[in-house]
Order: structure tokens, then sequence, then C-alpha cells
């Protein structure tokens, strides 16, 4: 038995001696600055660098951006004036004309697109400026606008012990055991991923085709609930 306690610390140290050095070599060439470093840095910055993964508009506003809000932002940037839109379209390289106001009428999702970069790394002050006024009045659009929720709250009897023990400590006043009140996610129901992936491919659900094809956790109201967030979510015109 000792045999095999010292075996398992020496494995248990030998582990942990060899993490360690191999977080403190990890450690150490990330922070090294090396010519091969360099040089892949350039090669990757002549591609254009790391993909963005959120849109313009998400990254200046620092939140997500529902497609069904996308309208405030058109309407944000109608706010600016021609000179101003030209000086960020220059500024983060996007196609010439994406934020003409014929463009922005046209519900053309100007800032809608993850093709986008920077000039440079430091923002100069005129174009903090113009973002700052962006941004002013693009939050000014999005305060009132809620997107549907993706659940339901309901309320549900409670479990038998829970009522004895409520009729026990109210037997003089008889107050009966409130019931109990419950978040239903629709995302966490049966069948939900099916009714997702064909909406996506172009279905319109109906409250009855879901009561029927979901079996008996499904509702009306749960039903309302994915439906408008299925809608909200994947918009037609929006994969």
């Amino acid at each position: 038995m000792k045999r095999i306690c010292s075996m398992s610390l020496w494995m248990y140290n030998s582990f942990m001696f060899n993490s360690l050095n191999a977080k403190a070599a990890g450690s150490k060439g990330g922070k090294a600055s090396t010519t091969a470093k360099r040089k892949a840095a350039r090669a990757n910055g002549a591609l254009g660098g790391h993909p963005s993964s959120r849109t313009l508009a998400e990254r200046l506003l620092n939140r997500p951006i529902h497609p069904e809000q996308q309208k405030y932002i058109d309407m944000a940037l109608s706010d600016l004036f021609a000179s101003e839109r030209l000086v960020l379209e220059e500024y983060f390289r996007l196609d010439r004309g994406l934020l003409e106001e014929y463009f922005l009428h046209l519900g053309g999702k100007a800032m809608n697109s993850l093709v986008w970069r920077t000039k440079s790394r430091r923002i100069p002050k005129h174009i903090r400026y113009l973002i700052k006024k962006f941004k002013l009045a693009a939050n000014y659009y999005l305060r009132d606008v809620a997107m549907p929720k993706s659940y339901t709250v309901e309320y549900q009897q409670r479990d038998l012990g829970y009522q004895r023990d409520w009729d026990r400590r109210h037997s003089k006043s008889r107050i009966p055991c409130p019931p109990q009140k419950v978040r239903i996610d629709v995302r966490s129901l049966p069948e939900f991923a099916r009714f997702e992936r064909f909406h996506k491919e172009g279905v319109d659900w109906t409250v009855e085709e879901i009561l029927d094809g979901g079996g008996g956790l499904w509702t009306k109201k749960r039903a309302l609930v994915a439906i408008e967030w299925l809608n909200a979510t994947y918009p037609r015109g929006h994969s």
C-alpha cells in the first residue's frame, strides 16, 4: 500500500512539474519577439488580419444588433451629414457609396457587414467625434426596442410535500398554497431544434403545426412565443 501511494505521489509530482514547465514555456514563447513572429504578423496583416466576428455597428455600439433592429442603425446614420458618412466610410474601408442617403433609404444594411477594417490602430479625434455622434443617435433609437423573449413565465402547482408544509403552517388562516412562478425556455422543449432548422429553410410554422409536431409539453402560449422568437431571430432575407 505504501509503495502504491509513493508511486501515485511521484506520478502526481511529475505531472505537475511537466504542466508548470509547459505553462512557463508557453508564456515565455508568447511574450518573445522573434524575427519569425514579426514576419508572420506582417504576412497576416497584409492579408487583412483576423476577420471580425462582429459587424461594424455591433463593434461601435458594443452590443449585439438583431436583424430587426437594423432599421434603427440606418436611421442613426441618416442623422449624420453626407460628408460625415463619407469620412466614416473611408476610415473603416467600406465599399464606396455604402453609407449614402439613397442606400440607407433602400434598407441596405449599411453597417451589417463583417468586412470592415480601420485605417489605424489609434482612432483620430475627428473620427472619435463622429463615432460618438452615431452612438448617441443609435442608442436613442434603440432605447425602447424590446426583442421577443425565448421563454414564457408560467405558474405551476407545487409538489405535495411543499403543499402539506404550507397547509400545516397556515392551518388557522386556511390560505391556499400559492402556485410556483417558473420560466420555461421554449428552446429546451422537444422538437424545437427541428422547428428551428425548418424555419431557416423557409417554413412558416403555425401554432397548430407546432402543437401537433412538438408533443404534450407544448402549449398554445409556448408555441406563440416560439414563432415570435423564430421570426425575429431568422427574419426572411437573413440566414
